[in-house]
Formats: structure tokens, sequence, C-alpha cells
């Protein structure tokens, strides 16, 4: 039991790792392209 347990505890933790790369890329890409002379982006702001 104390495996599955384990086991289920390190695809959480292993998938919650990537979903915060994700994120930190997203955001990086996000906040590179909020810098651009972008008319789309200045007229949402």
């Amino acid at each position: 039991m104390d495996f599955y347990i384990q086991l289920v505890l390190y695809i959480v933790l292993d998938s919650f790792s990537n979903m915060i790369r994700y994120a930190s890329i997203m955001a990086l890409f996000l906040f590179i392209h909020k810098g651009d002379c972008n008319p789309l982006h200045s007229r949402n702001l």
C-alpha cells in the first residue's frame, strides 16, 4: 500500500513541477511580447 502512495505522490509532484515549468515559460513568453510595440496589446491595456 505504501508503494502506491509513493507512486501517486511522485506522479502528482512530477506533473506539478511540469505545470510550474510551463507556467513560467508562458509568463516569460507573455512578458517578452508585452514589450513589443503591438497596437493590439496597447489597445487591450
